[in-house]
């Protein structure tokens, strides 16, 4: 496999240990270093600020012998490099303009690419800012080369620049104007010296850094070698992509490694406003084409989750509030004190039926203007039926029991369907009657319908049209199937619902099914959701990589493989990826007239404020990808 055909490339963070004042030792030290990475598939490759003589050099900085040594040790690794596949960046001192500055080289092929450097340099006493540069070139070791305060490196997919960790720290990085520019790979050679809770800043400013700009960081911070006699550095190494740390290490002589990836920052730039503005890409700066021969093959070097939609450590509370807060804020725009639902003892009316308490509660609000209405069907079993009713007796709600056998017995007897044919009609039946009854009696009672369907539900159409499909409020539609269950367990653990925490925990283990077909002879569900349309933990990570990260039919295939290597082999990742392309985009129809409802997480797939999409729209090109 090709990596960079799906737009990832491996990228390399080293911290070798230094000698300092020794550029000859430490640039035997950066090279083979560097070789490892290469050898490893890096292709671009960021070392610490200063690496080839130590950042803690002091007043040897300005030492003529230094400087020499310096620049002949630079030539040592523009000889030894030439047979690397990488684009690499080291630090040292350069001078120029009668000034010392802490510069950074961009090696490609033992060539140099480029020098920038650094506007807030380590050792700030004895360098300049880059700001004092005033010449456009300089010739060294041989070469004439440009230098610049700003240089974009293009090297195919990446689009690189070099900002120390001084200045990306700084209130007005640069960094961010040139990832404005096209920028969206960050090199940031450092010089942190190690200080109680550094580890833990680096990586949240970094995450934070890299959402901003849509963008990767690949810092590399100077390690052990480095003079004790004021403070200690540890060698940081870090890589963060677009709010994700991949790689982390906060050790000397060390290597992070993993592999970015490009299509991603691409897409969720397009969808940035800040990167749409064209008055946002009028910072200067020079551009450097420099090209990365080679690309990275095999494995795929980065941890692929199998529940994107967990990611944040907080989902299931922040999901539970955001949907209590958004209720609460309907029924008092539209001026009424009822809500009512019906409760099946499945995950997602369990969940509204939670959301409803949670903000009757958080409202003052008597728990008996809650109307919790269980209906039962021809497929209704004994578990689901129980749950349902002590559910909604120990939370203390008003409840309800109409069956909808009779009724559904008239109405396929009116419409001339015949009874042992258990088809789309015999099942749509009982989901509008149940629509129906709940519409009705919440006029009779001045009572907003709470739907209960959910994000995966609306994603793949799997929901009656007109039936449950339709609400007056869906406090469910944000939320993926994967999160529910870990929201009602959450949920079960607190005060608030102890008194149902039995069965609420008992809805959580049982199996996710519509109950429109009749059960078994043991009062079994003999329909269950996941062996028609496939498991919801593939579609819900299907979704997200469609939806939020834009990839194509292909590169999905290819991350799914990862993420679910242990559990399904790819002939059945291909299978249900097939059904949720071609249900996705036959269903749009259903979505392009839902209910209200609030967005929870990273993608809406409501028409007015989230997803957009024609009905009529082709699912051919996609599947094609899929042979």
């Amino acid at each position: 496999m090709k990596l960079n055909d799906f737009g990832f490339i491996r990228v390399a963070a080293c911290v070798p240990d230094v000698k300092l004042a020794c550029p000859t030792e430490n640039s035997s030290r950066i090279l083979d270093a560097a070789g490892n990475a290469c050898s490893k598939g890096a292709r671009i490759i960021c070392f610490p600020e200063l690496s080839l003589t130590g950042c803690t050099v002091g007043d040897l900085a300005n030492s003529r012998s230094l400087l020499d040594k310096t620049e002949d040790a630079l030539s040592d690794i523009l000889t030894r490099s030439a047979s690397l596949d990488a684009f690499i960046v080291i630090g040292m001192p350069l001078e120029s303009d009668g000034r010392l500055f802490s510069a950074f080289v961009a090696i490609c092929k033992g060539e140099i690419a480029g020098i920038t450097a650094a506007r807030f340099p380590a050792g700030a006493g004895n360098f300049a800012s880059s700001d004092a540069l005033t010449s456009g070139a300089v010739t060294i070791c041989g070469q004439q080369t440009a230098v610049s305060r700003s240089i974009v490196f293009r090297c195919g997919e990446a689009s690189v620049v070099i900002e120390s960790g001084y200045d990306l720290l700084s209130p007005t990085p640069a960094s961010s104007a040139l990832a404005l520019a096209g920028a969206n790979v960050i090199l940031c050679p450092a010089a942190f010296n190690e200080l109680p809770g550094r580890a833990r800043q680096l990586e949240s400013v970094l995450s934070q850094r890299s959402l901003d700009c849509n963008s990767v960081i690949v810092l590399a911070s100077s390690g052990e070698g480095e003079s004790s006699t004021d403070c200690l550095f540890s060698g940081h190494a870090v890589i963060a992509e677009n709010g994700a740390i991949l790689a982390a290490s906060h050790k000397s002589d060390t290597l992070a490694l993993t592999d970015i990836d490009t299509e991603l920052l691409e897409n969720a730039r397009r969808k940035n406003r800040a990167f749409r503005n064209p008055r946002t890409r009028t910072f200067h700066f020079d551009e450097v084409h420099a090209s990365i021969p080679g690309k990275s093959n095999g494995t795929l070097l980065r941890t692929v989750s199998p529940a994107p939609f967990h990611q944040c450590p907080t989902v299931f509370a922040d999901t539970f509030r955001i949907q209590t807060e958004a209720l609460i804020a309907r029924l008092r725009h539209i001026g009424t004190g009822k809500v009512i639902l019906g409760v099946s003892g499945g995950l997602d009316s369990t969940l509204a039926l939670l959301v409803c308490v949670n903000a009757f509660d958080s409202m003052g609000s008597d728990r008996s203007n809650i109307i919790g209405v269980t209906m039962p069907g021809f497929g209704t079993t004994g578990r689901t039926y129980t749950n349902a009713v002590e559910m909604m007796k120990a939370l203390g709600i008003d409840w309800r029991e109409i069956s909808i056998k009779d009724a559904c017995l008239q109405h396929l007897k009116d419409i001339g369907h015949d009874l042992s044919v258990h088809d789309s009609a015999y099942e749509n039946a009982q989901a509008r009657e149940r629509t129906q009854i709940l519409m009705d009696l919440g006029n009779k009672l001045g009572a907003m319908v709470v739907g209960t369907g959910d994000l995966s539900e609306l994603a793949l159409g799997w929901c009656t049209y007109n039936g449950d499909h339709m609400s007056m409020y869906g406090v469910n539609a944000g939320v993926p199937k994967t999160l529910i269950a870990g929201i009602i367990r959450e949920a079960a653990g607190t005060e608030r619902f102890a008194a149902a925490k039995t069965n609420l925990l008992d809805v959580t283990e049982t199996p996710i099914t519509p109950e429109l077909l009749p059960s078994d002879d043991k009062d079994s569900i003999t329909q269950k959701t996941e062996d028609i349309i496939g498991p919801y933990e593939l579609h819900d990570f299907f979704l997200y990589n469609f939806a939020v990260n834009g990839f194509n039919a292909e590169k999905i295939r290819m991350l799914a493989g990862k993420a679910f290597a242990d559990k399904y082999v790819d002939a059945e990742i291909v299978k249900w990826l097939k059904i949720f392309i071609k249900r996705f985009f036959s269903n749009q129809f259903k979505r392009s007239c839902m209910p209200d409802g609030p967005c929870t997480g990273p993608v809406s797939l409501s028409p007015r404020g989230g997803w957009q999409m024609p009905s009529d729209v082709s699912s051919e090109e996609w599947l094609r990808e899929l042979g």
